[in-house]
């Protein structure tokens, strides 16, 4: 509407009024598509809970009796106020189970009712009195962390035998630590300290942390890590952080959340109705702008 009334009014300028304008529109246009897809895409792939949300939910998980420590926590978002979260919450073995079972209930109905979230927690019953877990425990621990201060384990057993005894346990490890299973489980049968005589055997499954701890996001460790990753990439070539670049982006497909062919064809069906309502509108107007222009023309003639 604008280029046209400047047309008309400056019909010796030997500029592409119109020309220009369209192509203010098409780049207005291009701008909008890119933060409409900025917006939507983390979503739709699966991107990390906020992390004020997640010290949150700790938080308040850690503030009930009976709650001993809590893992795998995995936050889901659906849209504004419908998130679902899954956690594992540690208890004393030694307390009857409907007891903490009554417990967990209290502690699923609170986070539903106070903060709308569906939480679903899974309660793992853990020794607590037993002084040669608790010794077997702190020794894990020990070594887990001489190979790295961020890894941790739950879900600490023991199966005692005559002469050979099982520790079974998860560790978590973030994704940025390079370690396997093997390389954990031969650490553990060269430094682990037991009893004269009696055989280890260490049976351990990798968790990997897909919410970061409180402790681990605060301001030093987060500048810590800044200042590595900007000298790391200071000494790489071109070609090795474009092959960084590439070996990062297939991590980052592995974590992504793929939606159910249901859920395609949900969105697909909405995306095709706005499309269409929106190319109706957009007719609607062109053509009463059309109308108007030839009023318009019609009276200045």
């Amino acid at each position: 509407l604008g280029a046209t009334i400047l047309i008309d009014l400056l019909p010796d300028v030997k500029v592409s009024i119109d020309g220009i304008f369209g192509l203010a529109v098409s780049v207005f246009i291009l701008i909008s598509g890119i933060k409409l897809i900025s917006s939507t895409i983390n979503p739709l792939l699966g991107e990390k809970p906020d992390e004020e949300l997640v010290e949150k939910i700790k938080n308040k998980i850690m503030s009930y009796d009976g709650v001993l420590g809590l893992h795998d926590l995995m936050i889901h978002n659906y849209g504004e106020g419908r998130n679902f979260a899954m956690v594992h919450i540690e208890v004393s073995a030694s307390i009857d189970v409907m007891e903490s079972h009554e417990m967990i209930d209290k502690i699923e109905q609170d986070f539903k009712n106070q903060m709308g979230i569906h939480l679903s927690v899974h309660m793992d019953p853990i020794e607590v009195d037993n002084p040669l877990v608790t010794r077997y425990k702190s020794e894990c621990k020990r070594i887990l962390l001489s190979l790295d201060k961020e890894l941790n384990l739950h879900d600490f057993r023991v199966v005692v035998g005559k002469m050979r005894t099982n520790i079974l346990f998860d560790v978590v490890v973030p994704f940025e630590v390079k370690l396997t299973a093997a390389d954990i489980v031969k650490e553990l049968e060269t430094g682990f300290k037991g009893d004269e005589g009696m055989e280890y055997h260490f049976i351990i499954d990798i968790d990997r942390d897909y919410v970061s701890n409180a402790e681990e996001d605060g301001k030093e460790n987060k500048d810590k890590k800044a200042r590595k990753n900007k000298k790391e990439k200071e000494k790489k070539s071109i070609f090795k952080r474009i092959a960084a670049w590439f070996k990062d982006l297939k991590k980052e497909f592995k974590k992504v959340a793929w939606p159910t062919k249901r859920t395609v064809f949900n969105n697909t069906l909405v995306v095709l109705c706005v499309v269409i309502v929106g190319s109706v509108v957009i007719g609607l107007l062109d053509l009463g702008f059309l109308k108007l222009m030839e009023f318009l023309m019609g009276l200045s003639k």
